[in-house]
């Protein structure tokens, strides 16, 4: 049989059926038949039928079954026990078996793959159990173990410093490897970073075609922000002392700030954070700020250095600049040369200096020129360049010198003598003094800082027609306190005629010019009160009276000088200070400091309380009280609208409160109490508002009492004077002086004449009074001024 046998009794294929003769050793053999000569297809079993005939006609049988089973068995299921990647291949070690149906046996090849491989065959062997039939079934199995080659991440962007980022990165990537499976895929976690970070990862992703994937991961650092400005930056000199930024200075400056910390200072970075600040020369070459005491760091030649200076970010970012600049000059300027435009270089007073200072200095300039006017090489003041001496400068040692906007000094010039003067004399005073047919006295008091050179008094005559000028030159009557110009009239031969004389004074600098205009009748003769009364000597100037002068005769005429001038008062007992005015006798106080003269009533008149209400301090002023109302009417009475008004003028009335009886008060300010307080013409406004008093008429004051003689604060000690008038003894007089409150500010007082001086009262008390007029000074008179021949205006 051609036949592919299985196990048993079982064929795997289709049988065909051969027989083979049988033998016969008798008859012998005839034929051998089979009833099948093939058997085809599967059969569980067919029976074939071989008979062998011999030739005696003997048979002979055998039974044959057949049974077929074409069919491959079932192949087993291989089960590969690994991990399963992507596109059939494991990414691990596989272990190979098989799970059959029932009946199959399979077999394997191999049972593992250990390693990476491209393809393994793995051949499965099934075989039916019954049968016997085997099928044979092929697998190749493909295992990448192996990672595949990490690509890389291409970052498009602007690289800083310190692995950071200063623009906006976009990522690209370039492919991995695989030798194996091969390369899949390269990717990246993100493509770009637009805004500042200060670390943002990004993963790098390779992938083979098994799935086994690689990742790098990547920290991007990105800050695009620069660093913020400096701000803090100084200079300094070599003892660490803070220089003013793009000021002139004559030191060595240094590019620091401070011992602790000499550099920039102020900048911040949120992001990457500062790293390092620079300087520069330039603006353009910038090296890191490292501070030593020379280089770049030292300005000490002549010029103007500035210093730029930056931030710089740990990314490389940098910040705006700021700059800093020391101005150095060390050069001294020029020594001045002194250019007379006005006055002169000598030792005399003048009023027109008007000077050129001239230095140069090429670098940081003059700032102030300076003089030395003590001559101890010192400067005593900084002057302009256009030096104009103020009035009242006077020195024979001035030297000149030129500092410039760095400190530096030049060397001093010459001497130079300069002495200034453009205040003009003052004129304070004058009057006529003895005026007759033989000469018109005209005395002039005139004040001035470096004394008067000349007055002159050029006088006309109406016959002249006030064109016959004709120049007297004043002398100094010491006697009077007073340059005296002596007019002559016979120099003109005009006699009972009225001159005209003006005043022209003139000091040591030529300061001065034209003053004033004068005129005087001139008489066959005739005499004037004001000339009359200073035409006596004058026994003593400025006179501090205590009480030892109390002690021997006083009397006389007395000068004092005032901010005013100089008036000139009687004291003690003089038998000529009489004048009888208004049909009365007066005596005369003083002549007042602008010529006029201030006369008070001999006798006393009727009074009255000086106020009804006591309490305030001020009911104590006479210009608040009622005793005001009495003397103005007493005036108005006796003076007012007769000729006698028309010699009366002049403001010389005082109510200001100077001293205090005791203690107590004054109002809303201190004076000193009568004890302490020293006697004086002055009369101020005092705190109270109250001073000079407008009026035609008033009352003597607490001050020109004890000038006339009175003692300071007792009314019982004082030499007899003129003013204790032995009518009125025991009898007060009111002044017009207030004498404060009681200690208690219950009541006001004022102070009263009272016998040989002066005393106090409450304002409610009763007085008498004793009227003051002033008089004009150059009103004609007659009479010697004794008692029995007093002085008359005349009519």
């Amino acid at each position: 049989m051609e036949v592919i046998e299985g196990l048993g009794d079982w064929y795997l294929s289709d049988v065909t059926l051969k027989v083979n003769a049988g033998s016969d050793s008798t008859s012998g053999h005839a034929s051998t038949t089979s009833t099948h000569t093939s058997v085809v297809g599967n059969t569980s079993g067919t029976v074939v039928t071989v008979t062998t005939k011999d030739k005696a006609g003997n048979t002979a049988t055998r039974k044959y079954t057949i049974r077929i089973d074409k069919n491959e068995p079932t192949a087993g299921t291989l089960i590969i026990d690994g991990n399963l990647g992507e596109n059939g291949w494991y990414v691990s070690d596989v272990k190979l078996s098989v799970s059959d149906t029932a009946g199959i046996t399979s077999t394997l090849n191999i049972t593992k793959i250990t390693s990476d491989t491209k393809g393994t065959e793995v051949t499965m062997t099934s075989k039916n159990n019954t049968t016997g039939a085997v099928k044979v079934t092929k697998y190749t199995v493909k295992v990448d173990k192996t990672k595949p080659t990490i690509g890389k991440l291409v970052i498009n962007g602007t690289e800083g410093n310190n692995g950071w980022y200063k623009s906006n990165v976009t990522f690209s990537v370039t492919n991995g490897s695989d030798t194996l499976s091969g390369h899949a895929s390269t990717t990246s976690s993100i493509s770009s970073i637009t805004k500042d970070t200060k670390g943002t990862k990004v993963i790098l992703t390779t992938k083979d075609k098994a799935g086994n994937t690689s990742t790098k991961e990547y920290t991007i650092k990105m800050d695009k922000t620069a660093p913020t400005t400096p701000t803090s930056m100084n200079f300094v000199f070599g003892n660490w002392s803070q220089y003013t930024d793009n000021t002139w200075t004559n030191q060595s400056i240094y590019a620091a700030s401070t011992t602790s910390n000499p550099g920039p200072s102020g900048s911040s970075d949120t992001t990457s954070g500062l790293w390092k600040y620079q300087i520069s020369t330039d603006n353009v070459n910038w090296v890191d700020y490292n501070y030593t005491a020379s280089g770049i760091y030292l300005m000490s030649t002549d010029g103007v250095h500035t210093r730029y200076f930056r931030a710089v970010d740990n990314a490389g970012n940098i910040s705006s600049i700021i700059s800093r600049t020391a101005k150095v000059d060390k050069t001294a300027p020029t020594v001045p040369t002194v250019t007379y435009n006005g006055g002169s270089n000598s030792c005399s007073w003048k009023n027109n200096y008007n000077l050129t200072l001239n230095s140069s200095d090429s670098l940081s300039g003059v700032r102030v020129y300076q003089v030395d006017w003590t001559g101890d090489s010192a400067s005593n003041s900084d002057v302009a360049s256009n030096f104009i001496p103020w009035n009242g400068y006077s020195s024979c040692n001035n030297r000149f010198r030129a500092v410039d906007n760095a400190g530096n000094i030049s060397e001093w010039t010459g001497v130079h003598h300069i002495h200034m003067d453009t205040e003009k004399p003052v004129h304070t005073n004058w009057w006529w003094g003895t005026v007759n047919k033989d000469i018109a006295q005209l005395y002039i008091q005139t004040t001035d800082n470096v004394g008067i050179s000349r007055v002159q008094c050029p006088t006309s005559t109406a016959t002249g027609g006030y064109n016959n000028w004709h120049w007297f030159n004043a002398i100094w009557d010491s006697s009077q306190n007073a340059y005296r110009c002596d007019i002559t009239p016979s120099t003109f031969g005009h006699y009972n005629q009225t001159y005209t004389t003006h005043l022209y004074i003139y000091d040591h600098a030529g300061n001065g010019g034209y003053y004033n205009a004068t005129n005087a009748n001139i008489p066959v003769n005739e005499r004037f009160l004001r000339s009359e009364i200073l035409s006596e000597s004058i026994k003593g100037s400025n006179v501090t009276w205590t009480t030892a002068w109390q002690t021997g005769n006083t009397s006389g005429l007395y000068s004092q000088s005032t901010s005013k001038g100089t008036t000139y008062y009687f004291r003690g007992n003089p038998t000529n200070n009489y004048i009888k005015f208004a049909n009365k006798i007066w005596r005369i106080i003083r002549v007042n400091e602008d010529g006029t003269v201030k006369i008070m009533l001999n006798d006393a008149v009727s009074g009255g309380t000086f106020n009804s209400s006591t309490y305030g301090f001020d009911k104590m002023y006479y210009s608040n009280s009622n005793l005001k109302n009495i003397v103005n009417s007493w005036y108005n009475t006796n003076i007012t609208g007769t000729n006698a008004s028309k010699v009366v003028t002049g403001n010389y009335f005082c109510e200001a409160a100077k001293l205090m009886y005791s203690s107590g008060s004054v109002g809303n300010f201190s004076v000193p109490v009568k004890e302490n307080y020293t006697p004086n013409f002055e009369c101020a406004t005092d705190g109270n508002g109250k001073g000079l008093v407008t009026a035609s008429v008033g009352l003597i004051t607490y001050d020109e009492i004890a000038f006339a003689g009175g003692w300071y604060y007792d009314f019982s000690l004082s030499y007899p004077y003129y003013l204790n008038n032995a009518n009125l003894a025991d009898r007060a007089r009111w002044t017009m002086s207030p004498a404060g409150n009681n200690s208690d500010s219950s009541y006001a007082l004022a102070f009263i004449i009272y016998n040989g001086g002066a005393w106090h009262t409450a304002v409610s008390s009763g007085s008498l009074i004793s009227p003051v007029v002033n008089l004009k000074g150059d009103i004609a008179i007659t009479g010697s001024g004794t008692s029995s021949d007093p002085y008359v205006p005349k009519n």
